[in-house]
């Protein structure tokens, strides 16, 4: 498992650490040093992981989030060697045509369509964006806006997706002490139009996943 930034509400951190993940044994903490232009330090950001950046070399891309100060909308890509901390590139796409900066943004990667989805977030007034975005991570990376048939409300920052028979939106909204409650949204027929939906068709309408788990996958 690798994970980036984050803070303690006094500073906003840019390193990186991998935890191992042992069949037996206990898992250990890293401290990794990539080389390279790393993003600044933030928090809410998304962070994905893509099994092969089209060499054969793993990456983790990470977009969006917010230093204190300022949000961000670039996005960069750590790669993860066999050997080695990996180097980090910016890899923001040059187009004008890009999300609004965010954050406390949800995402997922497709790995049948080779890219990053990503979904609502906060602006810097505390309001919500209820937006669906697309970036292809190919030979050139460039975003899509996505038109999913089913909305998730404004101020739901918290979304998920079952797997199984009926796929379905799910919203979970955490109470200030711990409990929380479930608000479902549509189903395979309303986005798909069939009995069941394909990965690639709820993609298209903005559906989060997580593969090969019949639970929610949460942000």
């Amino acid at each position: 498992m690798i994970i980036f930034g984050g803070t303690n509400d006094v500073s906003y951190y840019n390193d990186v650490y991998e935890l191992t993940l042992p069949a037996a044994g206990n898992p250990t903490w890293t401290t990794l040093s990539p080389t390279g232009s790393a993003p600044t330090g933030r928090r809410g950001h998304v962070a994905v992981y893509d099994p092969d950046r089209g060499d054969g070399t793993a990456r983790m891309v990470v977009f969006g989030g917010y230093n204190g100060t300022n949000q961000y909308n670039d996005v960069y890509e750590l790669t993860l060697p066999g050997a080695g901390d990996g180097v980090w590139t910016d890899i923001t796409p040059a187009s004008q045509y890009t999300p609004e900066e965010r954050r406390s943004v949800g995402g997922a990667y497709d790995e049948d369509n080779d890219r990053l989805v990503i979904l609502g977030g906060r602006r810097t007034d505390e309001t919500f964006f209820d937006d669906t975005w697309a970036l292809s991570l190919g030979a050139t990376e460039s975003w899509t806006r996505l038109d999913p048939k089913i909305k998730i409300p404004l101020g739901v920052t918290v979304t998920g997706l079952t797997q199984g028979a009926n796929y379905h939106w799910q919203a979970w909204v955490t109470g200030d002490i711990g409990d929380s409650t479930k608000t479902s949204y549509g189903s395979n027929e309303e986005i798909s139009g069939a009995a069941s939906a394909t990965l690639d068709q709820l993609l298209k309408h903005g559906a989060w996943f997580s593969n090969g788990v019949e639970q929610p996958f949460t942000f």
